[in-house]
């Protein structure tokens, strides 16, 4: 599989999500932002498929697609289990900030 044109231009990257939405959103929207990361395979495993496809986009850029299946299978899993996992777990963190934002929200009332 090889890559036609590079889609990644990583070195325009800067900043943070959180940033991002606050330059979105009025201030008076008063934002909150989360954010959670669902782990798939071990870090030392996710680092060497970051390296390989790093290497592959430097150095054999024909092979760059071949080289980046290692990283998006680092951090997708391609089974029906993990997604319908990952969107439980998802679900189940929203719930658990919009629970927490709306307890702060009624503490700050009774203040």
């Amino acid at each position: 599989m090889v890559c036609p044109i590079r889609v990644f231009r990583y070195e325009l990257t800067v900043g943070f999500q959180s940033q991002l939405f606050q330059t979105r959103f009025p201030e008076e929207a008063r934002l909150q932002h989360f954010s959670q990361e669902f782990g798939t395979v071990p870090g030392i495993v996710a680092a060497r498929a970051l390296v390989l496809e790093n290497q592959a986009f430097w150095y054999a850029p024909e092979e760059h697609g071949w080289w980046s299946q290692f990283t998006r299978d680092a951090f997708y899993v391609r089974t029906e289990q993990w997604k319908a996992d990952v969107v439980k777990r998802g679900l189940r963190v929203t719930e658990q900030a919009i629970a927490r934002s709306r307890a702060v929200a009624r503490a700050d009332q009774h203040a």
